[in-house]
């Protein structure tokens, strides 16, 4: 009986219009009762889930800012993405998460960017839930020349390392990453193939720019929040004194 059930369930899965914040919710209950079921084809197919209604709720959203009849312009859709997203939180940690995280992160944060919703982003807490379950592999991630090059995805990071809650899990796994905190705002070269980072084929000036500031920026956060950090930290405070007293690195980030 109870294998029924769960087929039936799943089997709704192959059309995302069957989806509601219902169904989803006793997903969640599934992922709790039977946590093997969620296996890396199911995640697979609930990060397709989660892309199309991210794409209709961007859809929703312009139809309104164009006038058009609909008023709630996408909200219900991402509450459903947003359940999609907890729903993840259930999802037992046996499966790798870097692919996961990645996928989450891209998705969400794209979606934020065309909808202009970054700061009141239902989307944040839900990302951040997921992600305090594995702080070591997102900040790996948050600390990719990929990642980092990009404004957006530095914000997001700056906001979980700031959380008023659940910050100081975020950060307690940045401090284990000092050398990647160096090896970004020294800015020169490729700093962060010697630590075993494929650097991007690609990479610009302007990148490694933006990739050195979110190092300066992260570390900021760290001597901040985490009292008595900076002074242990002789390497960080080096380097930053090394770019701090160039008029290049101002005159970059003058606002």
């Amino acid at each position: 009986m109870v294998t029924q059930m769960t087929r039936t369930m799943l089997g709704t899965l192959n059309d995302f219009r069957n989806l509601n914040l219902n169904h989803i919710t006793r997903l969640c209950y599934l992922a709790e009762l039977f946590p093997t079921v969620f296996n890396e084809k199911l995640c697979e197919q609930l990060l397709q889930l989660l892309k199309k209604w991210l794409e209709v709720a961007i859809v929703g959203f312009k139809q309104m800012q164009q006038g058009g009849q609909n008023k709630n312009g996408g909200q219900q859709q991402l509450k459903v993405a947003a359940a999609i997203v907890r729903l993840f939180q259930k999802i037992p940690p046996s499966h790798a998460p870097q692919k996961i995280i990645e996928m989450l992160c891209k998705l969400i944060l794209t979606t934020e960017k065309n909808l202009l919703i970054e700061p009141g982003s239902i989307l944040r807490e839900p990302l951040m839930g997921y992600l305090v379950k594995f702080p070591s592999e997102a900040f790996d991630y948050f600390t990719s020349e990929n990642c980092a090059k990009d404004p957006q995805n530095r914000r997001y990071a700056e906001f979980v390392l700031k959380h008023p809650d659940k910050g100081h899990i975020f950060r307690e796994a940045l401090r284990g990453k000092v050398d990647k905190l160096v090896a970004m705002i020294s800015g020169t070269g490729n700093p962060l193939a010697v630590l075993g980072v494929q650097p991007h084929p690609q990479l610009g000036q302007n990148d490694r720019n933006e990739i050195q500031f979110a190092g300066v920026r992260f570390a900021w956060i760290l001597a901040n929040q985490e009292e008595g950090w900076i002074k242990e930290r002789h390497e960080v405070v080096n380097v930053v004194k090394k770019i701090w007293n160039t008029d290049a690195y101002h005159e970059r980030h003058q606002k």
